[in-house]
């Protein structure tokens, strides 16, 4: 399986310079979300990228990461997502709550 995700992985890069994504969302702070159309041996089929840019602290050094997910991901990421948020929220507030008394 991880020979099919670094296969992938290429063939996403070749493709990645003969198509324009959709930006789906961009928070203005470097994090953006966007949709490829993709050609490949089957027909045209769709990816969706997450891309985060940030630099490092002391460095002018502008840098990415960025995930590549497959339709069948995106439930289960966006999922996981959620649930993470909720959670980090879920904290916060209590540490807002301990902090007033």
């Amino acid at each position: 399986m991880a020979q099919d995700n670094t296969a992938r992985a290429e063939e996403s890069t070749e493709r990645r310079f003969t198509t324009s994504p959709t930006v789906l969302a961009d928070n203005g702070h470097g994090t953006k979300v966007k949709l490829w159309n993709n050609k490949g041996e089957n027909g045209e089929y769709q990816t969706l990228s997450i891309e985060r840019s940030f630099k490092r602290e002391g460095s002018d050094q502008c840098e990415s990461q960025k995930v590549n997910l497959n339709p069948q991901d995106l439930l289960t990421v966006s999922r996981g997502l959620e649930k993470a948020h909720d959670a980090i929220a879920e904290k916060q507030t209590g540490k807002h709550q301990v902090q007033r008394r």
